[in-house]
C-alpha cells in the first residue's frame, strides 16, 4: 500500500507479508523489508509522491523482490492511475523476472477496451528478445484467453515461422447448488468454462465439452471440474475456433457430486479418484480419499487401488481461542504413516513435536 509495506499474494493464495522501514523524501517514498515467514526475500518498493493543490499524490509505484537463489521480480501498478491517496492499497503484477544469471523475461501487459474490467497478458519477451502473444476473444463484455502463439522453427529461406502452442475453447455452465444452513453469494449463475485445451503439434489436449446433462458430466453443478479426459487426434477449425474432440486416451473421475439433487452442508468435495485409459480390459482402479476434520486429532487418509495406503495425522486446536499462541499449530501435520497393502505400517515420519 501507498507509504507502508506489502502483502504477497502466491498462486496457490498463500499471503506472504513483509516487515521494515519506510523512508521519506520530497519526492519519493521507500519501503525496504524482508518477508516475515523465514524465505528471506527482500522487497524494496518505491512511489513517486508530489504536491498538488495542498494535498500529496502518490504515483508510479514500483516493487522490486529479491529472491535467495539470486532471482528478481519488479512489479508495476495493475492499473494505471493518476494519483493514490497515502495508505491506499495497490495491486501489483510483475513485469520482468530475472535470474542470478541476468536472464531475463519481461511482461507486456494490455488494458481493456470497450469498458471491460481489468487487464491482460499482451505479450511476453524472453532473454533472446523471442516475442510470446496471448491472444483473446471479447465475449459478455469480458476477454477470454483463446490461445498462446509464437515463433517457431525456420523455413527454408531462414524465416522464423509462427506456431502456435495451445489453443483454448469455451461453454456455458450454469451453477446450480442445493446447501444447508448456508447461503452461497454467486456473482454469475451462468458462467464460462473451459470446454477444451488443444495442442496443435500432437493435435491432443483435454477435452471438457461433454453434454451437461449426460450422466458423467466434465463439471459439477457447483462449478468444480469432476471428469478429465485426455485426447489425441483432437480437430480444430481455424474460421471458428472450434475445438473437436478426438479419441479418449485417459480418463480421470474425481466423486464430485454430478447435479443438486442431494443437499450438502459444506463445500462439496471428491472422495474417490477412478481412473481410466484407452483400450484398457480390467476394471478402473480407484483412489480413496477420506479426511476427518473434527476428530482429535485430525487424520486424512489416502487409499490407493492395491491397498495401500498413507495416513496423515493434524492437530486440531480449533477450541483453542485466536489468542492462545498453541492455535498457530491447528491443521499443522507432524505424523505421516506409510502402510503396505497388507495394511502393515511400513515407515513412520514424524514431521513436528
Amino acid at each position: 500500500m501507498v507509504g507502508g509495506g506489502i502483502v504477497q499474494v502466491d498462486s496457490d493464495g498463500t499471503r506472504r507479508f513483509y516487515s521494515g522501514n519506510t523512508k521519506t523524501s520530497s519526492d519519493k517514498v521507500i519501503f525496504e523489508g524482508q518477508s516475515t515467514d523465514g524465505t528471506f526475500i527482500k522487497t524494496k518498493t518505491e512511489t513517486s509522491v508530489k504536491l498538488i493543490s495542498g494535498s500529496y499524490c502518490y504515483y508510479n509505484p514500483t516493487i522490486f523482490l529479491k529472491y535467495p537463489d539470486g532471482t528478481t521480480i519488479e512489479h508495476d501498478a495493475l492499473e494505471y492511475k493518476g494519483c493514490y491517496a497515502e495508505g491506499e492499497p495497490i495491486t501489483m503484477v510483475p513485469t520482468k523476472i530475472s535470474d542470478r544469471n541476468g536472464n531475463q523475461i519481461k511482461i507486456n501487459y494490455q488494458f481493456t477496451t470497450n469498458n471491460a474490467p481489468g487487464r491482460w497478458i499482451n505479450f511476453i519477451t524472453d532473454t533472446l528478445g523471442r516475442i510470446y502473444n496471448f491472444n483473446y476473444k471479447l465475449v459478455g463484455g469480458k476477454y477470454f484467453l483463446t490461445g498462446i502463439s509464437g515463433p517457431g522453427l525456420s523455413d527454408e529461406n531462414g524465416n522464423v515461422v509462427p506456431r502456435t502452442f495451445v489453443t483454448l475453447d469455451y461453454k456455458d455452465l450454469t451453477i446450480n447448488t442445493n446447501f444447508i444452513g448456508l447461503t452461497p453469494h454467486v456473482r454469475e449463475n451462468t458462467v464460462k468454462v473451459l470446454s477444451a485445451i488443444y495442442y496443435p503439434s500432437t493435435q491432443s489436449g483435454y477435452w471438457f465439452g461433454d453434454d451437461s446433462n449426460s450422466s458423467s458430466p466434465s463439471y459439477s453443478t457447483y462449478g468444480m471440474i469432476r471428469k478429465v479426459e485426455e485426447h489425441k487426434a483432437m480437430g480444430y477449425d481455424p474460421a471458428t475456433g472450434a475445438i473437436t474432440a478426438g479419441q479418449m486416451s485417459r480418463q480421470r473421475v474425481y466423486s464430485y457430486p454430478v447435479n443438486n439433487n442431494t443437499a450438502v452442508s459444506d463445500v462439496p468435495a471428491f472422495g474417490t479418484l477412478t481412473e481410466s485409459w484407452e483400450a484398457m480390459t480390467d476394471a478402473a482402479p480407484v483412489t480413496t480419499y477420506q479426511t476427518l476434520n473434527d476428530d482429535f486429532p485430525r487424520t486424512s487418509t489416502i487409499t490407493s487401488p492395491d491397498g495401500s495406503k498413507v495416513v496423515e495425522t493434524s492437530f486440531n486446536l480449533s477450541n483453542l481461542s485466536d489468542t492462545d499462541p498453541e492455535k498457530v499449530r491447528d491443521g499443522l501435520t507432524y505424523e505421516t504413516k506409510y502402510y503396505g497393502s497388507d495394511d502393515i505400517l511400513k515407515a513412520n515420519s514424524a514431521n513436528c513435536a
